[in-house]
């Protein structure tokens, strides 16, 4: 089992870093956000089916500075569908944030992901870290998923 467990943290690991390197449409504005089209691919542990597809992810990162010092709050959420190898199909979105004391050139967090299987697919969940990358003014610019665990529901 524990051999399993790896081998479904590394293919979670894999598929997320492949999801934040494969972007297909960016959106940069000096507003705080980022909106990109990104692939997710997940692995199912109820059914060892593997899912991918695109996901639409806003990163958002908001700098408050007062007399009392430095606060940012940083969140990545997305959602999208994707298509398993078995003909599956999945409802994903997934959401995270954290708020900071001081900037930083990136931000670390956990984030939750809901995978809902239409029809007889099974459910499952996606818990991980993701790494909020930004630039010198704050912005974000990308991100990359690791540690992701799947379980059934």
């Amino acid at each position: 089992m524990m051999k399993r467990l790896n081998s479904m943290r590394w293919v979670g690991f894999a598929a997320s870093l492949a999801g934040a390197v494969a972007l297909s449409a960016v959106v940069v504005r000096a507003d705080g956000n980022l909106k990109l089209t990104a692939t997710s691919t997940l692995l199912n542990p109820c059914n060892n089916e593997l899912a991918s597809g695109p996901v639409d992810v806003l990163l958002n990162v908001k700098v408050n500075q007062s007399a009392n010092g430095v606060s940012v709050k940083v969140h990545r959420s997305f959602h999208g569908e994707l298509t398993g190898a078995q003909g599956n199909t999945y409802q994903v979105s997934s959401i995270g944030s954290a708020q900071f004391q001081a900037t930083a050139s990136y931000y670390d967090f956990p984030f939750h992901n809901n995978v809902i299987g239409q029809g007889s697919a099974p459910d499952f969940e996606a818990n991980g870290m993701v790494r909020v990358f930004v630039d010198a003014n704050q912005e974000p610019t990308g991100y990359v998923a690791s540690g992701v665990t799947v379980t059934c529901k």
